[in-house]
């Protein structure tokens, strides 16, 4: 009975995270396909070390604890958000930036926005990334429109006969090949010195 019920859950588990990631997320069924082949791999390879930790844990524990990372793994699924990417790269040679950007947005089609910054900002911080737009970004030169390009059909914004739309690249390094404004950093002992004067001063932070 448990076989079957495991059984039942997983195929239809399977079947609807195709079209989950096909018609929500946007990616090409080729992608969902290539996405769960290299799963099936992976899971293969880890099938007999993963027994050995069975048979030093015990299977209820090990059944247990991945029941739990799976579902903490799912939850996450309504969060997935494909709209915009953020690359940074050490750019070596003028044109670089704007050769990533659209490979970048090749790569999914659900994009519509790609911004390349330096590697000395962090992807992963948006407040960062728009420092790196606003401080060096020229507009007439370092934004980039793709017009008719391919959008998702559950994109609002995309043409509803066609699905395409305009796609939007923002070049977001620093010009190559003369001097520019280093960033400027300030180190954890000023801050703390500054917060310190502040406190003194009986400002509140």
């Amino acid at each position: 009975m448990q076989s079957l019920l495991f059984a039942t859950a997983q195929g239809t588990f399977l079947t609807g995270s195709a079209v989950f990631f096909i018609q929500v997320v946007g990616l090409h069924p080729y992608q969902v396909g290539l996405g769960l082949t290299i799963a099936g791999v992976v899971s293969f390879l880890v099938a007999y070390p993963a027994g050995r930790l069975v048979d030093g844990f015990g299977p209820k524990r090990m059944w247990a604890l991945a029941t739990v990372v799976s579902a903490c793994l799912f939850a996450l699924w309504p969060f997935i958000d494909s709209f915009s990417a953020y690359v940074a790269i050490k750019q070596g040679r003028p044109g670089e930036a704007k050769h990533v950007i659209p490979i970048v947005l090749g790569v999914d089609h659900y994009l519509k926005l790609v911004i390349v910054v330096d590697d000395d900002v962090d992807i992963f911080n948006i407040s960062d990334v728009m420092w790196a737009v606003a401080t060096r970004v020229r507009a007439e030169k370092d934004i980039i429109f793709i017009p008719g390009a391919k959008g998702a059909i559950l994109d609002p914004t995309s043409d509803p006969q066609t699905f395409t739309l305009t796609k939007m690249g923002i070049d977001a390094t620093r010009p190559t090949g003369r001097d520019f404004a280093e960033r400027l950093t300030i180190s954890d002992d000023h801050r703390a010195r500054a917060r310190s004067i502040l406190e003194a001063a009986g400002v509140k932070l």
